[in-house]
C-alpha cells in the first residue's frame, strides 16, 4: 500500500478545526472556574502522577506545577498524596468532584465544538476512524 500525500489544504482545515476546539475548550474550562492548564492537568490525572511527571507532560516548570496543583486543591478537584515508597514525594490524585467536572468539561466540549452537527451519524464515524488511523504510529 502507498501513503497519498495530504494536499496543504488539509493542513489548513486541520488546523482551522485545531483553533475552533481550542476556543471551545478554553471558554468551557472558563465556564468552570479554572484555568486552561488546570484543565490539562485534570485531564492526566487517570492515576495520581507527582509533580514532576505532570511537568515533563505538560512541558512546564515544576515550580508552576506547584500553583496549578494548589488551585486544584482549593476548588477540591484534586489532592496531594504521600508517595508510598517515598513519603518525601507528592503526587496529585483527582477528587469524586474533580471526575465530575472532568466528565462535564469532556461533554460540554464534544457538544460545543461546532460544525459536527452538518455531518450525518455515519460521516462522523468515517471521520472518527480516519482521524484514528491518521494518528497511529
Amino acid at each position: 500500500m502507498t501513503n497519498a500525500t495530504p494536499p496543504p489544504e488539509l493542513s489548513e482545515l486541520l488546523l482551522t478545526m485545531a483553533d475552533g476546539l481550542r476556543e471551545a475548550i478554553f471558554a468551557t474550562v472558563q465556564a468552570e472556574g479554572l484555568l486552561p492548564p488546570m484543565a490539562l492537568a485534570l485531564r492526566l490525572l487517570n492515576e495520581p502522577m507527582t509533580m514532576r511527571e505532570i511537568a515533563e507532560t505538560l512541558s512546564c516548570d515544576p515550580s508552576f506545577v506547584t500553583q496549578i496543583a494548589d488551585g486544584l486543591e482549593r476548588t477540591g478537584l484534586a489532592e496531594r498524596r504521600s508517595d508510598l515508597s517515598d513519603r518525601r514525594v507528592k503526587r496529585l490524585a483527582i477528587t469524586a468532584k474533580g471526575k465530575r467536572v472532568r466528565a462535564r468539561i469532556e461533554s460540554r466540549v464534544s457538544t460545543n465544538f461546532g460544525g459536527f452537527d452538518r455531518l450525518t451519524e455515519s460521516e462522523i464515524l468515517q471521520l472518527r476512524r480516519l482521524l484514528a488511523k491518521a494518528l497511529t504510529e
